[in-house]
């Protein structure tokens, strides 16, 4: 009995852990794509500012 108690438990921190780290994953890649996204309008402004 205990140790299916223990297995459960270490089952549930694992999956507690892989939701963790693929909300950090997603996070970084959020943070990746916006700060690509302020170099390309940093990029179309100077653009843009030249051709006028």
């Amino acid at each position: 009995m205990a140790a299916m108690i223990g297995l459960v438990s270490g089952i549930n921190a694992l999956r507690h852990i892989g939701a963790a780290l693929k909300a950090l994953t997603y996070q970084r890649k959020v943070r990746f794509l916006t700060s690509q996204l302020w170099v390309v309008t940093l990029l179309i402004t100077l653009v843009a500012m030249r051709g006028l």
